[in-house]
């Protein structure tokens, strides 16, 4: 069987996409954007896109869509590279203060909060609920590891679908 497709966008004829994130906005806007080598793409409309943000150290991200009162963002980290907000207009780099947001590889939205894990620790992160910078406060996992290892993801687990006081944080060991 052969395989049907229709090209969208040519990033590169050499460098492979290795992340594709959306950011979806409030009603029906949105967004999507591709990481590829130092760069990070607008392949939002058909066309050879330009690179909005540029010299990155790696282009394997991982993200999360994240509304409070002000914005709907989109939230990106990779353990090697500043965390990244894009806000429906812009990139920037958010001040994270008390940790270092080049060592966050996975994001996670949890009660409000925007929630990072640290590389190779057994540290998760916090920011104050509805902030998308700020103050990360530390929270360590390395006593409940009976069999050690290191923090590798964070996930929320939910029995009704999220809406109610029965979400559970839920934090993965390498063991």
């Amino acid at each position: 069987r052969g395989y049907n497709y229709q090209a969208w966008d040519m990033v590169s004829d050499t460098t492979p996409v290795n992340s594709l994130m959306t950011w979806q906005g409030q009603g029906s806007t949105s967004k999507m954007f591709a990481a590829a080598g130092t760069s990070i793409f607008d392949v939002s409309t058909e066309g050879v896109p330009s690179a909005s943000v540029t010299g990155l150290s790696d282009s394997k991200w991982q993200w999360v869509n994240f509304t409070n009162s002000g914005n709907t963002y989109l939230v990106i980290c990779n353990g090697a590279d500043s965390v990244r907000n894009y806000d429906g207009s812009s990139w920037s780099t958010p001040s994270i203060t008390g940790a270092t947001s080049s060592t966050f590889i996975q994001v996670n939205v949890h009660k409000k909060r925007l929630w990072f894990v640290q590389r190779d620790s057994t540290k998760a992160w916090y920011l104050a609920t509805d902030a998308i910078s700020g103050a990360a406060t530390s929270f360590e996992l390395g006593s409940v590891f009976s069999r050690g290892g290191y923090l590798m993801a964070m996930a929320t687990w939910t029995k009704d679908g999220g809406s109610g006081p029965d979400d559970y944080a839920v934090f993965i060991s390498s063991r």
